[in-house]
C-alpha cells in the first residue's frame, strides 16, 4: 500500500481505478471504465493535492513510451514496455484519496517501488501541456 510519504513526483503506484472514479474527492477527465488494478504515475504534488496519469503496457503510436526514464523497481516493471495511456486524462485530488485507492497494492519487497526520473516526468508534463497549454 502506498504511504503518504511515497506520494512524490515520479513514483508509480498500483491504484484501484474504480475507487478513483467513484471517489468524490478525486477529479478526472476520464469517461468510461479504466478497470481496477492499474499503475499510475505521480506527475505533480502541490499543497496536499497530487496529480496522476495512468500507465499501460499496451503500445499505440500516439502514446509516450517512458522506458528510457524508468528507475529500477520490480522485475515486471523493468522487463515490460510502459506507456502513458492518455496524457489528456489526469486524475487529481487530495493525497489521502490516492493512498486509499492503493489498498490493493502488494508490498514492494525485496525490490523498491517503481518510479520514473524527473526528466521522464518532465516529458510527461510536456505531453500533458501539448493538449492543455495552461496545465502545470
Amino acid at each position: 500500500m502506498l504511504t503518504i510519504q511515497e506520494v512524490v513526483v515520479g513514483n508509480v503506484a498500483i491504484l484501484d481505478a474504480a475507487d478513483l472514479l467513484n471517489d468524490a474527492r478525486v477529479h478526472h477527465d476520464h469517461e468510461g471504465d479504466v478497470g481496477s488494478k492499474r499503475p499510475f504515475l505521480c506527475v505533480k504534488v502541490d499543497e496536499g493535492i497530487c496529480y496522476w496519469v495512468h500507465v499501460t503496457k499496451q503500445f499505440k503510436t500516439e502514446r509516450l513510451c517512458i522506458d528510457q526514464w524508468k528507475i529500477p523497481g520490480s522485475p515486471e516493471w523493468m522487463s515490460t514496455n510502459q506507456y502513458i495511456n492518455d496524457a489528456r486524462k489526469i486524475f487529481w485530488g487530495p493525497v489521502q484519496a490516492f493512498v486509499d485507492a492503493s489498498k490493493i497494492e502488494l508490498p514492494y519487497k525485496p525490490h523498491v517501488r517503481p518510479s520514473v526520473t524527473l526528466a521522464g516526468v518532465d516529458k510527461v508534463i510536456a505531453e500533458i501541456s501539448s493538449f492543455d497549454p495552461d496545465w502545470g
